[in-house]
């Protein structure tokens, strides 16, 4: 493509096909959805509930806690630690889990969201449809460091 030629001439390097990961999304969305921070309600996650993604998860779950406003927040997704998140209880966040939705067929819980956070390929999935989502670091324990978040 043009540009891994360009980032091949930039850098001075060649790039092997083997190094390519293929995203096969289609771009759904011709706009971007606007939010306004005092007007969001609605926050998501999609992707899978294991130790490495619910750690920051956790992080972001607290933050939100301690702004003390009500929010929805959608946890899209299973695995081995979502019985652990649905033993937490929060007094501002509501909470709502879906467990599994197939993207293919019926995608629409995900526009009723303001905002995602996400990793990896669901950040794609998210981005894809012009929806705003910020990236999400992994981690395999506890964070005692404040992650800091970017939109994309």
């Amino acid at each position: 493509t043009d540009a891994l030629k360009l980032a091949e001439k930039k850098f001075d390097l060649a790039i092997s096909d083997k190094y390519i990961l293929p995203l096969f999304l289609e771009e759904k969305a011709s706009t971007i959805k606007k939010i306004n921070s005092k007007k969001i309600s609605k926050i998501g996650y999609l992707g899978r509930l294991v130790d490495f993604k619910v750690y920051p998860l956790l992080q972001i779950l607290n933050r939100l806690e301690n702004l003390k406003r009500n929010y929805e927040f959608y946890i899209i997704g299973d695995g081995p630690m979502e019985e652990y998140l649905r033993s937490l209880s929060y007094q501002y966040l509501k909470i709502k889990f879906i467990n599994y939705i197939d993207l293919n067929k019926d995608d629409s819980v995900i526009y009723e969201v303001d905002l995602f956070f996400a990793m990896g390929l669901s950040m794609m999935e998210i981005a894809s449809r012009g929806i705003p989502v910020i990236p999400m670091d992994y981690s395999y324990k506890k964070m005692n460091r404040l992650i800091k978040l970017k939109s994309l």
